[in-house]
């Protein structure tokens, strides 16, 4: 008898265990959906790759966008789905992750993250500017020093 009830409690743990992952993946697959992950990689992927694969003679172009693609259909898959999937179950709990999910479907998060490859690109050119200097500096210095 106890052996039975030991037996269904364990089935019944596993059971609940069973539809907590798969509400999680849901909620997971909710976020990334929301945050575009699959089309801002395709995104990013084409607009660094297509740019160089142009100027490549044709021998080279030919190799290298056999490699983007390859490298597209692998964005494309499940397999890289689950990859980032998995990035967020080790560093969100399942509430944080609705509540991510929540905030990036709503209005402002969708704002977000149409805005945030400009604030990227502005943010890397201030640093850029900003880090001009110094480093012309440091390397003023360095020359010097090695005299």
């Amino acid at each position: 008898m106890i052996k039975k009830s030991l037996l269904t409690l364990v089935i019944s743990c596993s059971m609940v265990n069973s539809i907590i992952c798969a509400d999680q993946d849901a909620e997971i697959s909710r976020l990334l959906t929301a945050l575009n992950i699959k089309e801002m990689t395709q995104s990013m992927l084409t607009n660094n790759l297509e740019g160089q694969i142009s100027q490549m003679p044709a021998e080279q172009s030919a190799a290298a966008t056999s490699i983007m693609n390859e490298i597209q259909a692998y964005f494309e898959s499940d397999r890289f789905e689950a990859a980032i999937g998995s990035i967020y179950k080790d560093n969100f709990t399942a509430e944080e992750i609705r509540q991510l999910a929540d905030f990036y479907s709503s209005e402002i998060g969708k704002r977000l993250i149409s805005k945030t490859p400009a604030i990227a690109q502005s943010t890397a050119t201030i640093i850029q500017n900003d880090m001009l200097p110094i480093v012309t500096r440091a390397a003023e210095q360095t020359k010097t020093s090695s005299k």
